[in-house]
Order: C-alpha cells, then structure tokens, then sequence
C-alpha cells in the first residue's frame, strides 16, 4: 500500500489522478495495527531524501513568468526558464531542514562560483554552496553564505547582490507540505 500511496504522491505528473477508494486498506491498516508511512522513514529508512524535506513546489520569476526547470538535470548542469506546465517534474522542488533546494531526481540547486550561476550537484548538506533561503517578504531567493541573490536572466539563473529595484530579483515560491 505504501508504494501505492507514495507512488502517486510523488510522482508529480500523476498527482491529480484519484487513487480510487481506499477504505478497504486503510481497514486491513487500522486491524494489522501498522505503523504509518513517515514511521517507516524515520525509523526504518532514515537516510531518505524524502525525510529531510519539509516542503514540495515550483521556484517561479515574477519577471519572466516562467519556471525553474532542471531539464532532467545532470550535476553541473545550469538551471533554466521555462514556461510553467504545472505539472511538476522538472518544475518540482523540496525545501529541506537543512536548506537546501533539491530536484525530484535528488539533486541540489547549487552556485558555480566561477560563473555566478545556479547549477545542479550531488546534494551534500554542509556545503555552503547549495544553502537557500526564502524571503517571502521581498520575494528573495537569497543564497545563505554569499548573502546574493538569485536573478532571473534570458538564459538561466544567476548569483547576484541583491537588489529590491530590480524585478528580475522577485520569484514567487508556493510550497506545501
């Protein structure tokens, strides 16, 4: 049931299709007593990506009107703008406890400090270089140690100092847990 469960969860594509009546397993759930989904992660399998992500959804510039995409994402590959399809995927993201940003194939959003690009790599959560956070009040993708700001440009994403002026600065982030 668990595969079922998570299986349609997660697999962005699938998330608007029913899972058609459950009633019957979650009675065969409620008589074997058993224990729930996040149980399993945190006890079972804990070095899961999914334990560590508080929230998932889509990273979108309020310039460009267009969506982070990893474009099925190789590590050091550069993140792009695409038109937003709403259908996750490449569109999709997880906020960890740990601040990183990481792609539905477990990758991370990370800086190329050369380039001053936004890049993806092998999650690794003491890197200073994959830290994020979200200033909801301005509307900031601020990368933690650099204190720069993501910026939205014709071809990608890059690292910059932070500018209120400027509405390439401003993404609207909408998560859910």
């Amino acid at each position: 049931m668990y595969g079922v469960v998570v299986t349609i969860k997660c697999i962005s594509e699938n998330r608007n299709i029913s899972p058609g009546d459950i009633s019957k397993r979650k009675e065969v759930k409620e008589r074997l007593n058993c224990k729930s989904f996040r149980w399993y992660l945190e006890n079972i399998y804990p070095e899961s990506v999914l334990n560590q992500v508080l929230h998932f959804g889509e990273i979108k510039s309020i310039s460009q009107k267009k969506c982070v995409d990893s474009n099925g994402g190789k590590v050091g590959s550069a993140f792009q703008l695409n038109t937003c399809h709403g259908q996750g995927g490449n569109q999709m993201y997880g906020y960890s406890k740990s601040q990183t940003i990481v792609t539905l194939l477990a990758l991370c959003l990370s800086i190329d400090r050369k380039q001053s690009t936004v890049v993806s790599a092998q999650c690794d959560d003491n890197s200073e270089d994959q830290w994020w956070r979200y200033d909801d009040e301005h509307k900031l993708l601020v990368h933690v140690s650099s204190g720069h700001c993501v910026q939205a440009n014709d071809t990608g994403l890059i690292v910059a100092r932070c500018d209120l002026t400027d509405n390439h600065f401003f993404w609207d982030i909408k998560l859910s847990p």
